[in-house]
């Protein structure tokens, strides 16, 4: 894969992985094991996993600088939106459970909870973290997890808006 990959994220109902090569995201036919689609993602170079929302057919894609990330329709490649939280490289995470995306920068202070939809993404909140942290995951039960590298500690946050 040429300038990649950069992370590989797998979905099982589609059939399909998706990773970051370049600027650009990436789709295999997991069974055919061949590149089925290569989709600008807006961004100079990307970074992390790419996280998909298989119920409505999006991928975020982040970007290596200023907490970047672009959301791209799983049909067409087409970019639906994008948002920018600042500071260094953008970590992004999925939660099936409440359906947001969540995403931080390292270094940077603060998380972003995004609603996604056709019509791209909606802040629905904000919270601060310490600077240093370079992880971001999510539990099944409307968490969202960070490190707080200096003080050699994970960060539980609720998603108010979870089910």
């Amino acid at each position: 894969m040429p300038e990649g990959p950069e992370g590989l994220t797998v979905t099982p109902t589609r059939r399909m992985a998706y990773s970051h090569a370049g600027g650009h995201l990436v789709a295999v036919d997991v069974p055919g094991r061949a590149v089925t689609g290569r989709w600008a993602t807006g961004c100079e170079e990307t970074h992390g996993f790419p996280r998909i929302d298989d119920r409505l057919g999006v991928a975020l894609a982040s970007c290596a600088a200023n907490g970047e990330v672009s959301l791209l329709d799983l049909d067409s490649g087409r970019e639906l939106g994008r948002y920018e939280l600042g500071g260094g490289e953008a970590l992004p995470a999925y939660s099936e459970r409440t359906g947001h995306f969540y995403v931080r920068a390292d270094p940077g202070t603060a998380i972003a909870t995004l609603q996604p939809s056709k019509d791209g993404l909606t802040l629905v909140r904000q919270v601060e973290v310490p600077e240093a942290g370079h992880c971001l995951t999510t539990d099944d039960r409307g968490h969202y997890w960070t490190c707080d590298a200096e003080h050699g500690r994970v960060l539980r946050f609720d998603d108010a808006d979870r089910d």
